[in-house]
């Protein structure tokens, strides 16, 4: 049974996998996903990860970079951003992802009666 909606999820350390459909359903929404982190000189590794072989995304530090990764359906190019991995202390790290709505025109050059369909491709950033 999927878990009601709600404005906030707190997943901890240590935690067993959760299904998708018990997790924060963050399909066609705009959403934000927060981290405390107590970060090292040489911390490396997943933030968190969400997703199977047919998409997913996860946030991650590699190589002293904070990088958010995101793809859909396994269907190339895989989208990334990136930010300098913050410097060793404790910290708050994240993504936001503000989706943009799906905008229809018609065309003035267009026959009457037909429309086309504009998709504004969602933006995403990644800051330590």
């Amino acid at each position: 049974m999927p878990v009601p909606p709600s404005d906030q999820y707190t997943y901890y350390p240590g935690t067993s996998e959760v299904p998708e459909r018990s997790a924060a359903n963050v399909h066609a929404v705009s959403y934000k996903v927060l981290a405390e982190l107590e970060v090292t000189d040489t911390a490396e590794g997943v933030i968190f990860a969400s997703g199977s072989r047919f998409g997913g995304h996860s946030l991650f530090i590699k190589d002293g970079t904070l990088t958010y990764a995101y793809n859909f359906l396994g269907i190339p190019p895989e989208t990334r951003f990136s930010a300098p991995a913050p410097r060793a202390g404790r910290h708050i790290v994240g993504v936001e992802f503000a989706k943009e709505r799906m905008v229809s025109t018609t065309s003035p050059t267009a026959p009457s009666g037909s429309t086309s369909t504009t998709r504004s491709w969602p933006r995403a950033s990644c800051a330590p």
